[in-house]
């Protein structure tokens, strides 16, 4: 597992007792990152690869509660 994997699996799991998904930009936030187009591809890549490991779950939001997008959370996570 890369590094930035594994502070990916660390936001999440900072975030997971808010009970909320969070997305690709406040994960780049959280990492200390530039929103530049390269950053979300590389984030992007990292979570699709962590999903693809059962290691992160995918949740598509309603669009009118929450805009466009996807959220992600660990798996059993309870969100609301």
């Amino acid at each position: 597992m890369s590094k930035q994997q594994k502070a990916i699996l660390a936001v999440l799991e900072q975030k997971k007792d808010a009970g909320e998904f969070v997305v690709t930009g406040a994960i780049i936030d959280a990492l200390g990152l530039k929103r530049a187009p390269n950053v979300y591809s590389s984030v992007s890549r990292a979570i699709s690869r962590l999903c693809s490991r059962g290691l992160v779950v995918v949740y598509q939001p309603s669009i009118n509660r929450q805009g466009k997008g996807f959220g992600y959370g660990l798996p059993g996570q309870d969100l609301r």
